[in-house]
């Protein structure tokens, strides 16, 4: 369920982008707005304590942001940068 909401959450990420692109417009605050609106989202729906999002458009980086908390115990938040233990659902990809 997890890797659904992560392909949800990009492909909306990817329709907004379109969206903009055929408009001839630039992602800017409706772009974030959007891909913050799907982040919190999948936060309250799901109890999920952080995630991070990365967009891009070919091969330039359009958005990059954290959201919750990459550790609960100490507050600390996520960033783009935060690596994630994936624990045993990474072992049917490898």
């Amino acid at each position: 369920m997890m890797r659904r909401r992560t392909f949800l959450l990009c492909l909306a990420a990817l329709a907004t982008s379109s969206n903009a692109q055929r408009k001839g417009k630039k992602p800017g605050l409706p772009f974030e707005a959007a891909v913050d609106s799907i982040a919190e989202a999948a936060l309250k729906g799901r109890s999920i304590p952080g995630l991070s999002v990365a967009v891009m458009r070919g091969t330039q980086l359009v958005l990059a942001k954290g959201y919750g908390f990459a550790d609960l115990e100490r507050k600390i938040p996520a960033a783009p940068e935060t690596v994630y233990q994936l624990g045993s659902i990474s072992k049917q990809f490898t």
